[in-house]
């Protein structure tokens, strides 16, 4: 059985739509080989492309810990590079230091201090051998239709012992080891999700929702690992997103918006907690498409962008094979910040929308208490997409067994992102620009000129 339930179909112009998890299945139940379905075609083809492509195994891969205080295995390691450096010291330089002693002192002094060394190697592999690893892990919950996803990016640190085995426990958990971890920034990550096929056998079948893996690893070497688990009895938040639209902004960057002709206006945002815990330091994240001339911010790079500033470089008529829809436009974001969202509680809120320019996803990246994470920004051009992004105190569904691991927890990051429906979003028409407005309404005043000669 799938780990969540569909939601009832809904009607929305022409499809039913099924929500499912993070998803939807759209389904358009009439015939579309007649020969009039052209126009139903071409809705379906256009239809398809703007749907969400976010990944929430993209998004646990954007963010990564700061590493504040070091674990048991830094600590191991200082004391192993101590214990050389002494008894280099010690049999070498002090030796040295010995040369107007007689032969029997020197031998003394030198049986004193390798039978001592070896000692303390004996009690120091001891103590290795014996210790347990670091275990540093990010998690990122995500509430869709049907219950609660949590993913998490496990790393694993040695301690210069034998440390091999990871377990973890959940619904329908799932632990897979990935190999070594990522050198790289934690926004310069190109993951875009994981196989959804598991290629690690649970050496804990015997357990319910516990999940255990052997993670061969070298002394103080890294491993990463990935851990996903699902929870239906959750239910996420409802999230309700209204803008009244203002006057245009203009090019003074005192204005309330730094972006010429965005519409300033209004937000009104209610949201209800029907989680089962609470969320802090929250940011609800509103991105826009919009259209200008200014090449400075043509020069826009990110996800998916690069189409952009190949397009914008050469005239429209000479763009072949990119979409014509990218000419001119950019991606602009709204980020309010809410500091607590307490369970079963409704949040109500009137702000004044401020949207942000972000050259890249550099930018996006948004640090909290003990970690960073990477903000999601809208799938495609012409669209209009919403989060809410909130840190959780204890991980929901996921959890590390310490009695069937070899490794410790050390330090730890619990996320939350909503993405909301885009029934529950403004009108993406509403932030194209003047341009684009005074194109719709050209158009609607041809088509009420048209009325009068067709009845005739």
């Amino acid at each position: 059985s799938a780990p969540l339930t569909a939601e009832p179909a809904i009607e929305s112009g022409p499809f039913a739509i099924r929500r499912i998890g993070l998803g939807a299945m759209y389904e358009y139940p009439q015939a579309l080989m007649t020969a009039d379905g052209s126009k139903m075609r071409q809705q379906i083809a256009e239809t398809i492309p703007i749907l969400s492509k976010y990944h929430l195994t993209r998004l646990v891969d954007s963010g990564g810990l700061y590493r504040r205080r070091g674990g048991l295995a830094d600590k191991n390691r200082t004391w192993v590079v101590t214990f050389f450096l002494c008894y280099t010291f010690l049999i070498g330089g002090v030796a040295l230091a010995l040369f107007r002693l007689n032969q029997w002192q020197i031998g003394s002094y030198t049986v004193v201090v390798v039978v001592g060394a070896s000692i303390l190697a004996g009690v120091l592999g001891g103590i290795l051998r014996v210790s347990e690893g670091d275990l540093r892990w990010l998690t990122v919950t995500q509430a869709g239709a049907g219950g609660v996803v949590q993913v998490g990016r496990i790393e694993v640190q040695s301690a210069g012992g034998r440390n091999k085995l990871v377990a973890a426990t959940g619904e329908h958990v799932d632990l897979q080891n990935l190999g070594t971890t990522d050198r790289y920034y934690a926004w310069n990550r190109s993951h875009s999700g994981y196989s959804p096929f598991t290629w690690q056998p649970n050496l804990a079948k015997s357990l319910q929702d516990t999940y255990q893996v052997n993670v061969p690893i070298t002394p103080w070497g890294q491993r990463r690992l990935h851990a996903t688990a699902y929870a239906r009895e959750f239910q996420r938040m409802d999230i309700a997103v209204r803008f009244e639209p203002g006057e245009l902004s203009t090019a003074d960057p005192r204005s309330q918006s730094p972006i010429l002709n965005m519409p300033t206006g209004q937000f009104s945002v209610q949201i209800d907690n029907h989680l089962p815990f609470d969320l802090t330091d929250c940011w609800l994240v509103i991105g826009v498409t919009h259209r200008t001339s200014d090449p400075n911010l043509l020069q826009q790079v990110g996800r998916g962008q690069l189409v952009q500033m190949q397009i914008a470089a050469v005239p429209t008529s000479q763009a072949v094979g990119g979409p014509q829809l990218a000419d001119g436009l950019i991606d602009a974001y709204h980020m309010q910040e809410v500091s607590l969202l307490a369970a079963g509680e409704t949040y109500r809120d009137s702000f004044d929308g401020n949207f942000q320019y972000f050259r890249n996803d550099w930018e996006m990246n948004q640090s909290w208490q003990n970690g960073s994470l990477t903000l999601p920004r809208i799938s495609h051009m012409g669209a209009i997409g919403g989060w809410l992004v909130g840190r959780i105190s204890e991980s929901p569904i996921l959890d590390i067994d310490e009695q069937r691991s070899d490794f410790v927890p050390h330090e730890s990051l619990h996320m939350f992102v909503q993405e909301i429906i885009p029934e529950d979003l403004p009108d993406p028409a509403l932030f194209l620009g003047a341009e684009d407005k005074e194109a719709s309404e050209a158009d609607g005043a041809t088509e009420e000129s048209k009325r009068p000669t067709e009845a005739q």
